[in-house]
């Protein structure tokens, strides 16, 4: 079957069809979250037994008898309690210490670079993800949740990007996006869209996940996991879907701003589970976190932290091996008074491509950047 025919199937097939999977379901789906302006990693995985952590945030230290703690060093944000159960089920792998060599604390370069795998000297517009995804069971290769598709720009990937799973469906055609020349090849994807759109809205308008009660959190990130979760439970999902939550450049007053984030977040992963785990996927699912830098150890004059280096992230999914994995910076070995990283980000990258989808490692990522035996097979 070519692709045109398979785009008619999509725009034709009956639901019950769809429904009882007779599109592929096999295929591993990866769920980005930027976490959009530099999240504190300090405050998210807490040194809560060092007492460098406490002298040096007088104000923003986090009360030991407040964390939530994972083993007798470390210990998760307050405002993260929706995860614990998902970590205590092993579900939840946090890398510490990412970052890169002689990091940039600019917002737009230090993501820019996060986002093409490249080092810090060196500018690229290809995303990490923009070649290698295609993939003929899918139409597209990727759906963008808020229209920030920087992962897979510039190469010959597939995506569509908008704001609500249902405006989309309502009129795919505004959402046209064009591939970039990539491999010799451009893609116009109208058509595609208004196929999927339309497949979209036959298997989802009977989809049980469309009358869920509205246990997400309010708010673009609660519906933009919602939506995730019935793209996925539709069976119609492509490998990659990419959302960000708002609001971690906090320059003032952080304690409420960054508890607010961390329960929007941890709420949300929990409901995402609990969807997918009700319709059979959660092993078909790894979801990773990002940001674009971490904060500054010492807390600033504002009650707040300033752009940093390095910082803990989140893979969470049922194939996942559960832990603490990689190095914690040390709050006595700083570099221009901020954290030293201790794992490359792109190692995070090599897993997901390497131990997630089992692809090629890409030219960007070589071979120098190991991957973190964190998955399971």
């Amino acid at each position: 079957m070519n692709r045109r025919d398979f785009l008619a199937l999509l725009a034709s097939a009956p639901m019950a069809a769809l429904a009882d999977g007779a599109l592929p379901k096999a295929h591993r789906h990866l769920v980005l979250i930027e976490l959009k302006g530099g999240n504190d990693g300090l405050n998210t995985l807490v040194p809560y037994r060092d007492s460098l952590y406490y002298a040096m945030r007088p104000s923003l230290a986090l009360p030991a008898d407040q964390c939530l703690p994972l083993d007798e060093s470390r210990a998760l944000h307050p405002g993260l309690a929706d995860l614990m159960p998902l970590w205590q089920a092993r579900d939840i792998a946090i890398v510490e210490g990412l970052g890169y060599a002689n990091p940039n604390r600019s917002h737009f370069r230090s993501i820019d670079i996060w986002h093409s795998a490249t080092d810090s000297d060196d500018v690229s517009k290809t995303g990490w993800l923009a070649n290698g995804l295609y993939d003929t069971r899918h139409p597209v290769d990727a759906v963008v949740f808020g229209n920030r598709p920087a992962p897979v720009r510039g190469g010959d990937a597939r995506f569509v990007a908008f704001d609500s799973l249902d405006t989309y469906i309502a009129s795919p055609s505004r959402y046209r996006r064009t591939a970039a020349a990539g491999q010799g090849r451009t893609i116009d994807v109208l058509a595609e869209a208004n196929a999927v759109g339309e497949a979209y809205r036959k298997v989802l308008a009977t989809s049980p996940l469309a009358a869920l009660p509205a246990e997400f959190p309010k708010g673009k990130f609660g519906r933009w996991l919602r939506d995730t979760a019935r793209l996925l439970q539709s069976g119609l999902a492509p490998p990659l879907i990419k959302l960000h939550l708002q609001g971690f450049d906090t320059h003032a007053n952080q304690l409420e701003r960054h508890d607010k984030l961390m329960q929007q977040f941890a709420g949300g992963i929990q409901a995402l589970k609990g969807a997918l785990q009700e319709a059979g996927l959660w092993d078909k699912v790894l979801i990773m976190t990002y940001s674009e830098f971490g904060r500054r150890v010492q807390e600033n004059a504002s009650q707040g932290s300033d752009h940093g280096t390095a910082a803990p992230h989140f893979l969470i999914g049922g194939r996942v091996r559960g832990g603490l994995y990689g190095q914690t910076p040390s709050l006595d070995a700083l570099q221009a008074d901020d954290l030293v990283h201790t794992t490359d980000y792109r190692s995070l990258y090599r897993t997901v491509l390497e131990g997630w989808w089992q692809l090629p490692v890409q030219p960007a990522i070589r071979n120098r950047f190991h991957a973190i035996n964190c998955l399971h097979s």
